[in-house]
């Protein structure tokens, strides 16, 4: 094969060429500390990093889901100490209220700190992150308890109800009707507290009625009013409803079918036509229908999973946020205002009061003295009877709302050190993932070092060997 003297300069160009370009590429990775350029550089080099990258990606973007999830459930964390804490306070004026040595005075200063601890509770719920209550489930704009009175709206309320929601308690009834003395009479009744009952304008809050609308509670619903005497007696079957007092007095039938149906889905079905401050908010804590009063639109709201889950990693999803309507239930608010509300209508015959009821009777000093402490001792005893037991039934439903709210505590916590541990893990895997990408892409500069040193005493090599072939043509054998 004849080699011609441009064959030989081609050649030796493109092997120039190379040489730089080599030369140029070890340069390019010394000023980088990539290995490579561009994709075509290295293909698998290049899938590897776009596969790493993301990985990074996905890991710090779940380590801050992790971040904001600690601080979501440090908040409720709080909250829930707080709530706990109010708890213990008021188990223990249970315990004091079911001794037999308190007079009902001290009793009613007993019963005023646990509205006061009721209404704290309350505040708890209202907890907030960043602007968000974080008890609320996914209506995060909304306080679970009211924080001021609310006459805008008309709801329509679909509560469900339970086991646990009846209460074997005592009810007592005052009768002034007959002749005096005052008939008092104590009914042993299974009854369900509803939140909300009806209220007469007072401290210029407006009216609010209490509507029974439906229900399946077995046996249906009858409506009694406050005032009838026969209101605590237990009806024949079904339920009565108390709208003064929203209490729901059940049939022995009734309770006895509830109790032996745990499963059965029962509710109760009702109208309010405005919330005071300190309720639950029915948004919250029900299905429900909110109707504006000015306009007459209406929404719904319901009681679908309200349960927040962040994502930590591909399938992993941790629920972050728990529901003030399953620590502050709207049963455990309804039987401590309830609770409190009777024991403050208590009330022991005065001696005046029972001279002037026995005036009329014609009675000599020692006769209507001796009916006046009679019927004083004989109110002081039951009474003092009736609120000893009334304090020993609500510690019995503390400590049923209290279990519910431990356990609440307890997903709470273990939920917390599993997010801890997920953290770590996250941390661990954004380090393990920057090392590999590491190794992936960057140099290792010493071998690139060694390697430019080599290439460029090859290229010099090369551009050498190539000046003296370019001095050569066939002219200097022709001479």
């Amino acid at each position: 094969m004849r080699i011609t003297n441009q064959m030989s300069m081609n050649r030796m160009l493109m092997n120039i060429n190379r040489n730089a370009r080599r030369v140029d590429g070890y340069y390019s990775q010394i000023s980088t500390g990539k290995k490579i350029q561009n994709p075509s550089d290295n293909p698998i080099i290049a899938s590897r990093a776009l596969k790493f990258r993301t990985n990074i990606s996905d890991t710090e973007q779940y380590a801050r889901n992790a971040a904001q999830a600690q601080s979501w459930m440090s908040i409720t964390e709080e909250g829930f100490d707080n709530t706990l804490e109010i708890l213990e306070k008021m188990r223990s004026r249970f315990v004091q209220g079911a001794t037999d040595t308190l007079t009902p005075e001290d009793r009613d200063k007993i019963v005023e700190e646990i509205r006061t601890f009721a209404q704290q509770i309350g505040g708890e719920m209202n907890v907030a992150y960043a602007g968000r209550y974080v008890l609320s489930g996914y209506r995060t704009d909304q306080p679970p308890t009211m924080t001021k009175t609310e006459f805008n709206n008309v709801y329509t309320i679909t509560q469900e109800l339970n086991l646990n929601d009846i209460q074997e308690t005592k009810a007592y009834v005052r009768d002034e009707t007959p002749p005096p003395p005052a008939v008092i009479t104590i009914h042993e009744i299974n009854k369900i507290d509803l939140p909300y009952h009806n209220e007469e304008a007072a401290m210029g809050n407006p009216a609010r009625t209490v509507t029974m609308n439906l229900g399946n509670i077995p046996g249906g619903v009858v409506v009694v009013a406050g005032d009838d005497p026969d209101r605590y007696v237990a009806p024949a079957a079904g339920a009565k409803f108390i709208a003064e007092t929203g209490e729901l007095i059940l049939s022995d039938a009734t309770a006895a079918e509830m109790r032996a149906n745990p499963e059965e889905d029962y509710n109760v079905v009702y109208t309010i036509n405005g919330l005071y401050e300190g309720e639950p908010n029915p948004i919250v804590y029900f299905e429900c229908t909110q109707t504006n009063v000015a306009d007459g639109t209406s929404k719904n709201f319901n009681m679908e999973d309200q349960h927040m889950q962040f994502e930590f990693g591909i399938n992993t999803r941790i629920q972050v946020n728990n529901l003030a309507k399953d620590v502050y239930t709207p049963s455990l608010y309804a039987e401590l205002m309830n609770f409190c509300d009777l024991v403050s209508q208590v009330r022991i015959s005065t001696d005046a009061e029972l001279r002037a009821a026995y005036a009329g009777l014609g009675l000599d000093e020692d006769v209507l003295k001796q009916m006046v402490d009679d019927q004083i001792v004989l109110e002081t005893k039951k009474f003092t009877d009736y609120l000893q037991d009334s304090f020993s039934a609500m510690l019995g439903r503390y400590e049923v709302h209290s279990a519910a709210a431990l356990k609440e505590f307890t997903t709470l916590g273990s939920r917390i050190n599993r997010i801890e541990l997920t953290s770590s893990r996250l941390e661990e895997n954004r380090v393990s993932y920057t090392e590999l990408m590491s190794e992936n892409e960057n140099v290792d500069y010493m071998e690139v070092i060694m390697n430019l040193s080599a290439m460029e005493a090859v290229y010099s090599a090369s551009m050498m060997a190539g000046s003296r072939i370019s001095q050569m043509s066939l002219a200097d054998y022709v001479r």
